[in-house]
């Protein structure tokens, strides 16, 4: 269905003269042989223009495939939390933090536990000896890796954003 610029200002809600400047610039309108404009090309064209005005093109489909995406990916991470295969950023910074200052304790503490032991000691070997075990205590208690360190956050269930209900039917304001 073909449309005069008069008919299609009409349609669209704007003056005729906004018509005729937006088809001179022939981005959005442009006229057929006759000087007539395409109805749905033009309606189509000037509703993406006014609701993309940076000059993307909306696409329900991409939009909503996107969304579903997007969707999809969140549901795959809380199923990974809750498969222990993924570890919240936090939960990891807080249990190397504990674990590292434990180690950094521990290997400071080496000399103190140390100094008396091999204070009167004269044979180079056995003070090598005797700090080579207690380092080797101290990279075997770093070495040792616990899965439930991970679980520090205490959080099993996914984040409720403020107003959502958590399953006991509260706020989290209410039930935090």
């Amino acid at each position: 269905m073909y449309l005069t610029s008069s008919q299609l200002a009409d349609i669209l809600n704007i003056g005729e003269r906004r018509v005729n400047q937006i088809a001179k610039e022939k981005v959005i309108f442009q006229r057929d042989i006759n000087g007539k404009f395409d109805a749905a090309k033009c309606i189509e064209g000037y509703y993406c223009y006014k609701l993309a005005p940076d000059g993307e093109t909306l696409n329900y489909n991409v939009e909503h495939t996107l969304l579903e995406r997007a969707k999809r990916e969140k549901a795959e991470l809380e199923l990974g939390l809750m498969r222990k295969d993924l570890h919240r950023a936090a939960d990891v910074e807080s249990c190397l933090t504990s674990m590292l200052i434990i180690f950094r304790n521990r290997m400071l503490g080496i000399p103190s536990q140390v100094a008396p032991v091999i204070a009167g000691e004269k044979r180079v070997a056995k003070i090598q000896e005797f700090l080579d075990l207690r380092i080797r205590e101290a990279l075997l208690e770093l070495s040792e890796y616990d899965e439930d360190m991970f679980d520090q956050s205490g959080k099993d269930t996914p984040d409720y954003n403020e107003g959502e209900e958590t399953p006991e039917g509260e706020t989290p304001e209410e039930s935090g």
